[in-house]
C-alpha cells in the first residue's frame, strides 16, 4: 500500500496523460492471483479522452476535489473516481490495487487487529478528530452539514492516525477501491 491517499494533484499526471495512460492487458496483476490484471473487456467501462474523463471526475456538484486547472485543491484526496479508473490509475502509476485482504491486514495492524489503525492493543483508542477526518468535523465546525471545507488534504492527521506500517488516513476521509 502507499503510505498516502491519491491526490488530485498526482492524479492531475494522469489525467495529462491520457488516454494513453489506459492499461494494456494484464497490467497491475496481483503477483499471487493470476488473471487479476486488467482485462481488456474492461476497456469499455473507461472514458474515451481526456475530456470525457474530467467530465466523470465531476461527479458531485458539492465535493468534487477535482478542477480543470491547478489550484487549492492538489493535496486533497482524490474522489469521483470508479472502480475501473482506480484500477487503470494504478496500473500507470506501476502499482495495483490491493486486496481487501491486504488492505485490511494494514488497517488492522496485522495479527495485532486493531479497532482503529493508530491503536495499540489492548488500550484501543476512542475515535476523534485529532486521529481521523470523519464525520463532517475535518474543519472543525459542527456536522449540521457536510462541506467541502470538511475534507482536509491527504495526511493531515498524520503521523498521530497512521497504521502500524505508517500508512496515514486509513480511516476517516475518503472510501477506497481494492482488487
Amino acid at each position: 500500500l502507499d503510505r498516502f491517499e491519491v491526490t488530485v494533484g498526482r492524479f492531475r499526471q494522469f489525467v495529462a496523460a491520457y488516454p494513453a495512460a489506459k492499461p494494456v492487458s494484464g497490467a497491475a496483476e496481483h503477483p499471487l492471483i493470476a488473471g487479476s490484471g486488467w482485462n481488456s473487456a474492461w476497456d469499455a467501462q473507461l472514458p474515451a479522452d481526456q475530456a470525457a474523463l474530467k467530465a466523470k471526475i465531476k461527479c458531485s456538484p458539492m465535493f468534487t476535489m477535482w478542477t480543470d486547472v491547478a489550484g487549492a485543491n492538489e493535496h486533497l484526496p482524490m474522489n469521483c473516481v470508479n472502480w475501473y479508473t482506480a484500477f487503470a490509475f494504478c496500473a500507470w502509476d506501476g502499482g495495483r490495487l490491493p486486496t481487501e485482504a491486504e488492505w485490511n491486514y494494514a488497517a488492522a495492524g496485522g495479527s495485532e487487529q486493531r479497532e482503529y489503525p493508530w491503536s495499540i492493543p489492548p488500550n484501543s483508542t476512542m475515535i476523534d478528530g485529532s486521529y481521523a477526518v470523519w464525520s463532517c468535523l475535518g474543519d472543525g465546525s459542527l456536522p449540521t452539514a457536510c462541506a467541502l471545507t470538511d475534507i482536509l488534504k491527504v495526511g493531515s492527521k498524520s503521523p498521530k492516525g497512521d497504521g502500524k506500517w505508517a500508512q496515514a488516513d486509513l480511516s476517516g476521509g475518503m472510501w477506497e477501491w481494492t482488487l
